[in-house]
């Protein structure tokens, strides 16, 4: 027979175990189910990226135009 402290040691481990699998099921299952306003999230994130992508390229024009405005300015 196993000492006290050894069977609640275990209990308390099967008790993890438990809630572990318990956890890891429903994570599952959510992963798994439809999600029909998803498609419309996509679309609007999709749509955010492209615009900050926009944002990035024409500052990096600006920059590029600032730049060679200043050689012109230091040439001068």
């Amino acid at each position: 027979m196993l000492p006290q402290s050894q069977s609640s040691s275990l209990q308390r481990l099967n008790h993890v175990e438990q809630e572990i699998q318990t956890t890891l099921r429903e994570e599952i299952k959510s992963a798994c189910e439809y999600r029909p306003f998803e498609k419309c999230d996509y679309s609007a994130r999709i749509a955010n990226e492209i615009c900050c992508k926009k944002v990035e390229y024409v500052l990096e024009k600006l920059d590029a135009m600032q730049k060679n405005i200043e050689e012109c300015s230091t040439t001068s």
